[in-house]
């Protein structure tokens, strides 16, 4: 997970990794976050195109994609902590 750990706001790598799930959006399984050593990766789904069963906690999965840092803002923070 070091690739990661230089990324900055605006930067994108491909990244497959597995880890434990902390928690998934209760309102439709749109997000989860994951275990990634002492930190959390937050995973959401371009468009809405995929949804994760809501029962998902503390279950290992395996994620392939595209990881990036991004600024959240105040309004999506809101409802993220809704769906929580």
């Amino acid at each position: 997970m070091a690739v990661y750990a230089d990324l900055k706001a605006g930067d994108t790598v491909a990244a497959k990794f597995q880890a434990p799930v902390n928690s998934v959006c209760k309102m439709k399984g749109c997000w989860m976050r994951l275990a990634v050593g002492e930190q959390e990766a937050f995973v959401k789904f371009k468009d809405y195109g995929f949804f994760v069963p809501k029962y998902l906690a503390d279950v290992e999965v395996v994620v392939s994609g595209k990881a990036y840092v991004s600024k959240t803002s105040v309004d999506d923070l809101k409802h993220f902590a809704q769906d929580a």
